[in-house]
């Protein structure tokens, strides 16, 4: 590279050759670099990641309603989200917070304390306040809790016999 002392250029071209313009000119070649070699700027891993968080993630993760704190500028997510689901979990949170919600022609219904899909087996069940539990989160809830169901949402407590059946058509 040719870089000629700064004291013997000519007024008009020393701000060519000012120190603050060698990291602009380093990120400009690794731009042209990854655009002439059809290169992405991402790794393959997190490029496979995101594609298959963005097939797993729903509405509701990431909610910001379950987001707590920052670190660095990123949001963190808390441990109200779903202890199974991939993109809830500390490690992805900040890796799917920007991607698309997944379109799904099928749903299944998954419990917010236990995170175990609702089915026949596992009917969901509505408390007094309108949340949605599965029937063994809230029957393994009320052992915990004196005979009492206790929302983890709300903090409310209601006896297991104010809790409806939900049926979904």
């Amino acid at each position: 590279a040719f870089a000629p002392p700064s004291d013997t250029l000519p007024k008009r071209y020393k701000y060519l050759f000012d120190e603050r313009k060698w990291p602009g000119l380093e990120n400009l070649f690794w731009t042209v670099l990854f655009k002439i070699n059809g290169l992405s700027q991402q790794s393959t891993l997190a490029i496979r990641l995101k594609a298959g968080l963005e097939a797993l993630k729903t509405p509701h993760c990431g909610d910001q309603k379950n987001t707590t704190g920052s670190e660095n500028g990123k949001a963190v997510c808390s441990s109200l989200m779903a202890a199974e689901c991939p993109v809830c979990a500390k490690e992805m949170c900040n890796l799917a917070k920007d991607l698309p919600i997944s379109h799904r022609t099928q749903s299944c219904i998954v419990c917010g304390i236990s995170g175990k899909v609702m089915n026949e087996r596992n009917p969901p069940m509505a408390l007094p306040n309108g949340n949605v539990y599965s029937r063994k989160a809230l029957e393994s809830n009320m052992q915990m809790n004196d005979g009492k169901v206790r929302d983890p949402r709300t903090g409310e407590s209601f006896p297991f016999s104010s809790a409806k059946n939900v049926y979904i058509l």
